[in-house]
């Protein structure tokens, strides 16, 4: 499926999320690392890599 398709399926199903909900604080407890990836007010991206020890990933975050 091509990322047209994939972007209007997710505009259709609500959009992208903004929050951290509890799915997203369940998975990221069972990483050990990840990256963030976010945008200012005039949409320049700014890319974070975050590693922890095994399992507490996401034990900083809250919903």
């Amino acid at each position: 499926m091509g990322s047209r398709k994939n972007y209007f399926r997710m505009e259709r199903s609500g959009g992208w999320q903004t929050r951290v909900t509890s799915d997203l604080t369940e998975f990221l407890a069972d990483l050990y690392m990840f990256y963030l990836g976010t945008a200012n007010a005039e949409g320049q991206p700014y890319i974070q890599y975050h590693s922890f020890p095994a399992g507490s990933a996401g034990s900083g975050w809250q919903s």
